[in-house]
């Protein structure tokens, strides 16, 4: 199972949304969901593990 939480910073919404546009694209398989929450960086920040959010690597 992998958990692989990005985040994305950028001087615009607009350029951010793009460089995450472009990671989507780039990994057709995964299942990634645009997040805006402060609850979301600090589980990065302090990495939290959800078993809710895991899935498998298929290489």
């Amino acid at each position: 199972m992998v958990n692989l939480r990005t985040l994305i910073s950028a001087p615009s919404s607009y350029q951010a949304k793009e460089i995450f546009s472009r990671i989507k694209t780039s990994l057709p398989g995964a299942k990634l969901r645009e997040v805006k929450s402060g609850e979301f960086v600090d589980s990065v920040n302090k990495r939290l593990f959800d078993d809710k959010e895991a899935v498998t690597l298929s290489l």
